[in-house]
């Protein structure tokens, strides 16, 4: 049985690209945890700003600690 030879360099590049998924992941979860919390709140014009405006939706993240 032949082994390929093991590219350590492949290897990290994957590593950081399932890290990068996982980040990805976790920011629609907080966006979305944070447009549920303003709908709730009646807050749709917050919702449609922040979506626009990345240093308005970090606001409303360290608000509702999202972040």
């Amino acid at each position: 049985m032949l082994l390929e030879k093991f590219d350590v360099k492949k290897y990290e590049r994957s590593l950081r690209e399932e890290g990068r998924e996982e980040g990805r992941l976790e920011e629609r979860e907080r966006i979305n945890a944070l447009f549920c919390l303003l709908s709730e709140q009646n807050r749709i014009e917050d919702i449609s700003r922040a979506a626009k405006d990345p240093a308005y939706q970090e606001e409303l993240l360290r608000e509702f600690d999202l972040l």
